[in-house]
């Protein structure tokens, strides 16, 4: 479940386009970026929370990570 729901706040991340700082860098440290052609993700409420995780963390799947990410929801 815990692997379930960081793949699908990374995947977010992955195509949010027009995000704030935190979504983007976020994005990058997961390996992606601003997609071309994406569907547009507001960058506020829990994908905000789960990018800031990803970015305090420097890591897109740590166990810290996915621990921060299970207290957004």
């Amino acid at each position: 479940m815990k692997k379930l729901l960081v793949a699908f706040a990374a995947a977010s991340l992955l195509f949010a386009t027009g995000c704030g700082n935190v979504c983007d860098d976020a994005a990058d440290i997961c390996g992606g970026g601003d997609a071309e052609g994406g569907e547009e993700v507001e960058c506020e409420g829990a994908a905000e929370c789960a990018a800031q995780c990803i970015v305090d963390e420097d890591s897109c799947t740590s166990e810290a990570v996915v621990e921060c990410i299970l207290g957004c929801a």
